[in-house]
């Protein structure tokens, strides 16, 4: 599937396999894409009901993650340019139509809304619709892997933005749903992925000075030492993101493309003293779908092969070094990492 879908495939929403444990909930908010979805086919919108659809929770929250990734290029949108876009996209004047004909990113994606109406709304009702088996599709992968006994309810909002197909804050998760239209499948992938994030919220540790909301705090630790803090950080990352892009799906070989370049960037963290430098290599690490991701991937699989799939979840709940040593510990090919690292490691997780 390419990055964005340009157009919609006429794919079936799958039927669940199994009912969701007692406890386990999954609630869709549309009621901001319906707003946008509202003044589209009005065919105009106010500068004042713009803004309120702006304010709407699952935009506020889009635009939220999206200023607080750190290296998303300026402009940033926020509430009043988003208002604006929404405007340009419902206006019929014959400038702004041509303009939302161009390209669908457009007035930040809303010009594929404006120009394929019918077939998004017909989407989101099928969505709210069917809302049950969403949440089940979704929540599956992440119940079958979590602890025993854990219950887990939460809530995924659905918004429009361009170049970032998925998200979560601390508040839920989401997703920018031009981005797939109704290929199913990579739309049930991504929620798992954005939704694991928000259940690791719940079940990592983390700094007890930290928001309790905050992914921040999964990250901060190991000790006084910055360098020990910033290798503390790699590893919570990969822990982070490879076990969510694990959950999503199959088993891609590609992750296993990531593996040298992330141990690579996780040594040369190890190494660093320089915070500015620290923040270039996460990056590195991360932007658009990098090396931790798959490096992550490939240690929650070697988890899950040795010690079942629960196992993941348990490893989640000892912390991103003891995440990283069971993975190490595993039967399988040998991760190449330097002793020197894999020392620090252990350090790291003696101090939980």
């Amino acid at each position: 599937m390419p990055r964005y879908a340009l157009s919609f495939r006429g794919d079936p929403l799958p039927t669940p396999e199994r009912r969701l444990p007692d406890g386990w909930s999954l609630e869709l908010e549309l009621s901001g894409i319906e707003a946008v979805l509202d003044a589209l086919e009005r065919g105009a919108i106010g500068e004042s009901e713009a803004r309120r659809i702006a304010r709407t929770p699952a935009f506020r929250e889009m635009i939220r993650h999206r200023r607080d990734l750190g290296y998303v290029p300026e402009p940033l949108i926020d509430e009043e340019g988003l208002a604006r876009c929404l405007v340009g996209a419902a206006s019929s004047d014959p400038l702004d139509r041509i303009w939302a004909r161009l390209h669908p990113g457009n007035f930040f994606d809303l010009a594929d809304l404006a120009m394929h109406r019918t077939a998004y709304r017909r989407l989101i009702q099928e969505l709210r619709d069917r809302a049950g088996d969403v949440g089940a599709l979704v929540l599956d992968p992440v119940e079958r892997h979590a602890p025993v006994g854990t219950v887990f309810r939460d809530r995924l909002s659905l918004a429009v933005g361009w170049g970032i197909a998925g998200w979560a804050t601390t508040a839920t998760g989401g997703i920018n749903i031009e981005h797939f239209k109704d290929c199913y499948e990579e739309l049930l992938r991504t929620l798992r992925h954005e939704t694991f994030h928000r259940f690791q919220l719940r079940v990592c540790p983390r700094d007890p000075a930290a928001d309790p909301a905050s992914f921040e705090g999964i990250t901060s630790g190991g000790g006084d030492a910055s360098n020990d803090q910033a290798l503390y950080r790699g590893l919570a990352y990969v822990m982070l993101e490879g076990s969510a892009t694990f959950i999503a799906g199959d088993r891609d070989p590609a992750w296993a493309d990531d593996v040298a370049p992330g141990i690579g960037i996780l040594q040369r963290i190890a190494a660093e003293e320089e915070d500015k430098t620290v923040d270039a290599l996460l990056n590195e690490g991360l932007r658009s779908n990098g090396p931790f991701y798959g490096l992550g991937a490939v240690l929650s699989a070697r988890i899950v092969d040795a010690g079942g799939p629960r196992a993941l979840g348990e490893s989640l709940r000892e912390g991103a070094p003891a995440f990283a040593l069971r993975a190490i510990a595993a039967p399988g090919a040998c991760l190449d990492l330097d002793p020197s690292t894999r020392s620090r490691i252990e350090r790291l997780g003696a101090l939980r």
